[in-house]
């Protein structure tokens, strides 16, 4: 068992995942596909291993105050 928020770990170190949300099983299954609606449900850009590892990282808008 490996618990984390860290979407990089869970995609380089798990072979499957779990999404709960307060004690509540939102998603079960590829961490990948868990990792880019976890994202998406926290209005977050995705951000693709492949890509960090490559050094190849969307350009992300600072936010605005």
């Amino acid at each position: 068992v490996f618990v984390t928020h860290d979407l990089y770990s869970l995609q380089t170190m798990c072979n499957g995942a779990i999404w709960m949300d307060h004690g509540t099983v939102k998603m079960m299954g590829n961490p990948r596909e868990i990792a880019m609606a976890y994202s998406d449900y926290m209005g977050q850009p995705y951000l693709d291993p492949d890509l960090i590892n490559l050094n190849i990282l969307p350009q992300v808008p600072a936010p605005v105050s």
